[in-house]
């Protein structure tokens, strides 16, 4: 285990903290797949956005039962999950930063 991976395991099992821009409500659903939806049409984009999506939704559910306290491995969970969700996010970037006209957004993130 890394160095990081026991912070983010120390911090999310003993502090409650929220991630409000991750967590949202019915009201106001972040997608990657929405905000990329005019330019992300290609099928690897796609499927990128929707993985993205998924695992952002992992973390936010790992993140509040780590919050709650109602998991005894949410250390681990929460670590997973961002090690998950990372990845994807600095894909994204690397593809906005290549390709900057695409990197238009039709929605808020």
């Amino acid at each position: 285990m890394t160095d990081v991976e026991s912070l983010v395991r120390l911090v999310s099992s003993t502090y409650a903290f929220r991630c409000p821009s991750i967590i949202h409500s019915s009201k106001q659903k972040l997608s990657f797949t929405q905000s990329f939806k005019t330019t992300g049409s290609h099928p690897t984009t796609q499927a990128l956005t929707s993985q993205a999506d998924a695992a952002r939704e992992k973390l936010a559910i790992a993140l509040v039962s780590a919050s709650h306290g109602t998991n005894n491995g949410a250390g681990t969970n929460v670590s997973n999950a961002a090690r998950e969700y990372l990845p994807m996010i600095h894909q994204i970037l690397v593809s906005c930063a290549a390709q900057p006209e695409m990197a238009r957004l039709d929605g808020k993130l």
